[in-house]
């Protein structure tokens, strides 16, 4: 559970590693700013009491990064709209906060590091933004070094 700007809402991380270290080639600051600011939407958007789930695995070169919400979705006209500055879809509360930046500024953030951020709705309702990130294989000398148990 995660709380402050979250109000208590549960978060459920998953690292789907198959035993290994998810590794990129990424700016961290910039990366974290990207995640922070899908699951405070994740927050804005959701039905309170609803969890958000963030999954992290590796998929080929790349490092996929998921934030999920059991929110109303993005209508399919909209998907690509939502990533556009200052967009904000019609209908949206007044009390929601936030200027229709964060998406804009997050897949530039994101495209300016090789990924992206993409967006698919969510199997019963709800949204799922994926951030991709270029991912890194260790050289084998370092790999065979580490302990996956010792690592944080």
């Amino acid at each position: 559970r995660v709380s402050g700007g979250l109000k208590g809402r549960e978060v459920r991380v998953n690292l789907e590693d198959g035993g290994t270290l998810l590794v990129g080639r990424f700016d961290l600051a910039q990366s974290v700013r990207v995640l922070v600011n899908l699951v405070d939407n994740a927050h804005k958007y959701a039905p309170p009491g609803t969890p958000i789930a963030v999954t992290a695995r590796v998929a080929g070169d790349t490092l996929e990064i998921a934030v999920a919400d059991q929110g109303s979705g993005v209508p399919a006209l909209e998907v690509e709209r939502i990533f556009e500055p200052f967009y904000r879809a019609p209908g949206l509360a007044p009390d929601v906060g936030g200027t229709g930046l964060g998406l804009a500024i997050s897949r530039q953030l994101a495209r300016a590091q090789g990924g992206d951020i993409r967006y698919r709705p969510a199997a019963g309702g709800g949204s799922v933004f994926t951030l991709t990130l270029p991912a890194a294989q260790l050289p084998p000398a370092l790999r065979s070094n580490l302990n996956p148990e010792d690592v944080p």
